[in-house]
C-alpha cells in the first residue's frame, strides 16, 4: 500500500541495493507484486531497479493497462465455497481417500505460474487422487501444518519452520528436518493419509522426502525438469541433494533426453516424460482480445524472462523491424531488459494469469522461443512449444535437442539475422493447412496422455500383493470382506484370489458377478471342501508374479491402510510373517475394543492405530485370519502343511517353520482387522470340532516332537460382534 501511495504521488523508480535483496526472499508477496505490477529494468549483483509506471502495451486502452498491473496474488485460482485460508485450517475436514494420495515437494508455489507440476498434479486430482501441495515458505504460527483447499481434491499445505529457510539457497539441517517430519507426521494422521506418493520437484526437499519413505513407506518420485548445474543460483548442497534423489528415488522422471541420459546412469528406474500441453485450454481462447490496440505483425513470447533469455536477439530484431510489435509476457528476474524497455515496439507485460494466456497467444502472428544455448537450455523440453502449436501458431525457436524431432513444425534461428529472416518466412508461408498440421501434432502431446503414461508406472513401484481368501458357506461374511477390501485398500498393486471350497450356488453366482466387473478379482471354484491349507495353497500357486501373499479369512473386515502397512513391515528382511491385532483371536493379537456395531469399527481402529503407530512385537504364532509374508518365503520353507485337513494347527506349524528359518513372527499394533471369529468352524457341531482339534494337535506334536503350548492373551478381550 505504501509503494502504491508513492507511485500515485509521482515516484517513477524503486532501487533495491544488494543489502536489501533479503526483502524479496522474506516478503514473497512483495516481490510478486513488484514483478507483476512494475517493470524490472536493471538487475545485477549490486542492485535491482524497478520502473514504477505501469507495464503496459503502448497505445493499448486503460483496461489493458489495469490488467497488466494486476498483482499475482490476485491471480490465484478462484476459491470455491467451503475453501479456507491457511490461517483457518482448523475448520478443514478430510474425508478418507479412495486411492493413494500424492504429496508434492515443489519448486514453485501453486499460484505462481501454472506449469508442468500443476498440470500433472491436476490430472491426478481429476482421477480421484488427493493432492497435497506444499508451499515454498514456512510459517511461524505454531507447530502444526496449515492447510487450505484450493481446488477439487487439491490442498495447499504450509509446514512450520524458520522464516529464513530459503528453498533455493539453503539446506535443511538435522534439527529442522526432525521438526518438519514431526509436523508432517501429525498432519498425515489428521488428513488420513495412508498410501502416498511423494513427488519431489526440487532437490532441496530430498532429506524430508526420503524420510517419508523410511518412516511411512511413501514412494519417492523425483521429477527432474532442469539441469541444476545450469542455474547460477544453485550451490553445492542443491547438487548433492539431487545426487541423493537420483540414487534413492523409486522412480525418476526426466523431461528431456539429455536429462534422461544423465539420470539413467544413477537411478534405479527412469521414465522419459516429456512436457506437453493443455490442448483445449490453448486451442479455445475466450472472446477477450487483449492486444487489439497494436498494429503490425505481433511476435509474442510468454514464460520466464531470465538469464537464459536471448535479450540481444529480440533487441536487434525489434530495432531492425520497427513495424513489428514484440509482446513479452513473464517475470524478468535474472535478465537485464533495460535496452528492451527503451524500444517503443517492445511491450514487457509482466506475468499474466494462466487463464489469460490463450487470449494473448491468439493475438500472436508468430510465437517465439529465443533462448541462449546454455547447458541449462540444452536440457530443456520447452512447454510453450506444445502450447504454441495448440493454437496453430508458427514458431521461431533456438535450435534445441528436444525440438530436433519437430524440425518440420518450427523455424530454427541461431542469430538475430536468422531470427528476422525466419519470422518473415513464417509470415509469408503461414496457411490454414500448416496451422492444422501443428494443431494435429499438439493433440498428440497432451498432459492427460503424459499422466496416463506416468500413472501406469506407479503401481509397478509397489510389489504386487496377492490376497488369498478361502470361502466356505459364509455368504454374508464374504460380501462384507470383499466390499471392505475394494473400499479401503489404497495400495496400488494387488489382486484378490478367492478359492471357494464347494460353496452354495448363490455364493458362486456372486463371485462370478464380482469377477466380471472387478479385474483384480480371480475366483477358483472347488467342487468340494478341500480344507483350509490345501485351498490356500491352490491360491498361492495361482498368485503368479506376486511379491507378497496375504492370507485373509472370509469372516474379516479390513481397515484403511492395512495392506500397505503389512507390506512395509515385510521390507525388513528379518521379518518373515506379520499379522494385525484384532477383536477376536486366540492369542496375544487380541485386544479389547469399545465398539458394539461394525459401523463404528473404523473410528475405533483409526484411533487405536494412530496411538500405536510404528509399534509391533514378536509372538510365537499368528492365527491365519490375516497374515502376510513374502512370496519367496514359501520357496524357502514350503507351503501350508495339508495334513491338517479341514484346519487348525497349520498356522502353528507355519509359524514354527518361519522361526526355524531364522525369521521373526510379529504382530503389528498399528494394523487392526475386524474378525467375526470361527465362522467356518461354526458349521461343525461341538463334538466334530473337538475331535478335529485333538487329531490335528496330535499331528502337530508328532511332527515337531514336542507338546503343543496353548496360546495366551495379553489382556481381557472385548465383546465379540455378531452379524446383523
Amino acid at each position: 500500500a505504501h509503494l502504491e501511495a508513492l507511485r500515485r504521488r509521482g515516484a517513477e523508480y524503486l532501487l533495491l541495493p544488494s543489502t536489501a535483496f533479503w526483502w524479496l526472499d522474506f516478503y514473497k508477496d512483495f516481490q510478486r507484486h513488484l514483478d507483476s505490477a512494475c517493470q524490472r529494468i536493471w538487475a545485477d549483483d549490486n542492485c535491482l531497479i524497478y520502473q514504477l509506471s505501469l507495464a503496459s502495451v503502448k497505445a493499448a486502452g486503460a483496461a489493458n493497462e489495469a490488467a497488466a498491473a494486476e498483482p499475482l496474488a490476485a491471480q490465484a485460482p478462484e476459491q470455491t465455497p467451503g475453501e479456507t485460508p491457511l490461517a483457518a485450517e482448523a475448520a478443514l475436514r478430510f474425508s478418507a481417500p479412495d486411492c493413494y494420495d500424492v504429496i508434492c515437494f515443489p519448486v514453485i508455489d501453486w499460484d505462481f505460474r501454472f506449469q508442468r507440476p500443476q498440470q500433472l498434479l491436476t490430472q491426478f486430482a481429476r482421477d480421484g487422487h488427493r493432492v497435497f501441495y506444499l508451499r515454498t515458505t514456512f510459517h511461524q504460527s505454531g507447530d502444526a501444518v496449515r492447510a487450505r483447499r484450493i481446488g477439487e481434491n487439491v490442498y495447499e499445505i504450509e509446514l512450520p519452520g524458520p522464516h529464513s529457510l530459503n528453498l533455493y539457497r539453503d539446506a535443511i539441517d538435522r534439527h529442522t528436518l526432525a521438526e518438519l517430519a514431526r509436523a508432517l507426521d501429525e498432519f498425515r494422521h489428521r488428513a488420513r493419509i495412508t498410501e502416498a506418493v511423494a513427488v519431489v520437484d526440487l532437490p532441496f526437499w530430498s532429506p524430508l522426502a526420503l524420510a517419508t519413505r523410511q518412516q511411512w513407506g511413501w514412494k519417492i518420485i523425483y521429477d527432474c525438469m532442469d539441469e541444476h548445474n545450469g542455474f547460477s543460483t544453485n550451490n553445492s548442497d542443491m547438487l548433492q541433494h539431487e545426487e541423493a534423489l537420483l540414487a534413492n528415488s523409486d522412480l525418476v522422471l526426466a523431461s528431456s533426453e539429455v536429462l534422461h541420459e544423465k539420470c539413467a546412469k544413477v537411478s534405479r528406474q527412469t521414465l522419459r516424460l516429456a512436457n506437453a500441453t493443455d490442448f483445449d485450454h490453448f486451442n479455445r481462447p475466450g472472446a477477450w482480445r487483449p492486444l487489439e490496440g497494436l498494429s503490425g505483425p505481433i511476435i509474442g513470447y510468454y514464460g520466464a524472462i531470465s538469464e537464459w533469455f536471448d535479450v540481444e536477439m529480440i533487441r536487434s530484431a525489434a530495432q531492425t523491424r520497427p513495424g513489428w510489435q514484440f509482446v513479452l509476457i513473464g517475470h524478468t528476474f535474472g535478465a537485464n531488459v533495460a535496452e528492451l524497455a527503451k524500444l517503443n515496439n517492445v511491450h514487457l507485460l509482466g506475468e499474466k494469469p494462466y487463464a489469460e494466456l490463450p487470449n494473448y497467444l491468439r493475438e500472436f502472428d508468430v510465437a517465439c522461443i529465443p533462448f541462449l544455448r546454455t547447458p541449462l537450455i540444452q536440457a530443456t523440453n520447452p512447454v510453450k512449444f506444445y502450447e504454441y502449436l495448440s493454437a496453430g501458431k508458427p514458431v521461431i525457436a533456438t535450435e534445441l535437442p528436444e525440438l530436433a524431432p519437430y524440425k518440420d513444425y518450427y523455424y530454427a534461428a541461431q542469430t538475430s539475422e536468422e531470427f528476422v529472416a525466419q519470422v518473415e518466412r513464417a509470415l509469408c508461408e503461414d496457411s490454414r493447412k500448416r496451422a492444422q498440421a501443428r494443431i494435429k501434432l499438439a493433440k498428440q502431446h497432451t498432459w492427460s496422455a503424459r499422466y496416463r503414461q506416468l500413472a501406469a508406472e506407479i503401481p509397478k513401484l509397489y510389489g504386487k500383493a496377492a490376497i488369498i481368501i478361502v470361502s466356505y458357506m459364509q455368504f454374508d461374511y464374504l460380501k462384507l470382506c470383499l466390499e471392505s477390501i475394494w473400499a479401503k485398500t489404497s495400495y496400488p498393486n494387488f489382486e484378490v484370489i478367492v478359492v471357494d471350497n464347494g460353496g452354495r450356488p448363490e455364493i458362486v453366482s456372486y463371485l462370478q458377478e464380482c469377477a466380471a466387473r472387478e479385474p483384480r478379482l480371480k475366483i477358483i471354484l472347488n467342487s468340494k471342501n478341500l480344507g483350509f491349507a490345501r485351498a490356500n495353497n491352490i491360491g498361492i500357486r495361482a498368485a503368479e508374479g506376486c511379491d507378497y501373499v496375504v492370507l485373509l479369512n472370509d469372516d474379516t473386515v479390513v481397515t484403511r491402510g492395512w495392506l500397505g502397512k503389512l507390506i512395509q513391515y515385510l521390507s525388513d528382511s528379518q521379518v518373515g510373517l506379520v499379522g494385525p491385532v484384532t477383536n477376536w483371536t486366540g492369542n496375544e493379537a487380541r485386544i479389547a475394543v469399545d465398539y458394539d456395531r461394525i459401523e463404528a469399527m473404523d473410528d475405533f481402529a483409526e484411533g487405536y492405530m494412530r496411538r500405536h503407530a510404528g509399534q509391533s512385537f514378536d509372538v510365537p504364532m499368528l492365527a491365519m485370519y490375516c497374515v502376510g509374508f513374502r512370496r519367496a518365503l514359501v520357496d524357502k520353507i514350503g507351503l501350508l502343511d495339508e495334513q491338517f485337513g479341514m484346519g487348525m494347527f497349520e498356522d502353528d506349524d507355519f509359524a514354527m517353520r518361519v522361526r526355524q528359518a531364522r525369521h521373526r513372527v510379529i504382530c503389528a499394533e498399528d494394523i487392526f482387522i475386524h474378525h467375526w471369529g470361527s465362522a467356518s468352524f461354526s458349521c461343525l457341531d461341538r463334538r466334530k470340532y473337538d475331535r478335529l482339534f485333538k487329531q490335528n494337535r496330535k499331528k502337530f506334536e508328532k511332527k515337531w516332537g514336542r507338546a503343543w503350548q496353548s496360546h495366551q492373551y495379553r489382556q481381557q478381550p472385548g465383546q465379540r460382534l455378531q452379524v446383523g
